[in-house]
């Protein structure tokens, strides 16, 4: 039957990563992945921000998270980290999120790590607050529906905090924004270091050459 396909711009994402030809970063810059999506059915795409993604967590998942909060003696605004990666060179290190905790420790906010990971590597120092392998897909929702933030690399629960409308801070290294995967929220922040050797990899497996 008939079909209809999305851009991927594959041979522009590979021009863009051999030689940074600035046509090339403008092409990918103008559209994100929900965007490239919506080309399928449209000449032009709707604004980004009309292509949020949307998690809808019920009264009852709503109900569980703050009953852990408050058992947990937990400040319902608390801020979410999710320290985890697929791919190793995609993660913050572990000293970078160790100061961190120590700074939002030092001015008095709560935090929970989430996230899956067979090494998580922040449980001696968290504590109880480290929820790494504990919690569901959607018990993580309805828990970064309650955070005042996330902060996070480039991963899967970044985009669930910009569903939930949860604002995210991510921390960008091998990738970029050219790929499309960036956070969509209207109070997402990407962190990033313009390294004219970014982005290195499309998914960031590759090992980073400095």
């Amino acid at each position: 039957g008939p079909y209809r396909k999305y851009p991927k711009l594959s041979l522009v994402r590979r021009l863009f990563r051999a030689f940074r030809p600035g046509f090339a970063a403008a092409r990918l810059l103008r559209c994100n992945v929900p965007q490239r999506y919506a080309l399928a059915l449209e000449k032009e795409p709707p604004p980004a921000g009309e292509l949020v993604p949307i998690i809808r967590v019920s009264e009852e998942e709503t109900q569980k998270a703050l009953e852990f909060l408050r058992a947990e003696d937990m400040a319902e605004r608390f801020v979410a980290l999710h320290p985890y990666a697929t791919h190793v060179n995609k993660a913050w290190p572990k000293e970078r999120w160790l100061e961190l905790i120590e700074r939002l420790e030092h001015a008095g906010r709560d935090y929970l790590v989430l996230g899956m990971s067979k090494e998580p590597f922040l449980r001696e120092r968290a504590g109880k607050r480290d929820l790494t392998n504990a919690t569901s897909l959607r018990a993580t929702c309805a828990l970064l529906a309650q955070a005042s933030a996330l902060v996070t690399g480039d991963s899967g629960p970044m985009h669930l905090a910009t569903a939930v409308g949860t604002p995210v801070t991510a921390l960008f290294g091998p990738t970029t924004r050219h790929w499309g995967f960036y956070p969509s929220g209207p109070g997402d922040v990407v962190i990033e270091r313009p390294l004219p050797c970014r982005p290195c990899d499309l998914h960031g497996g590759a090992a980073c050459a400095r």
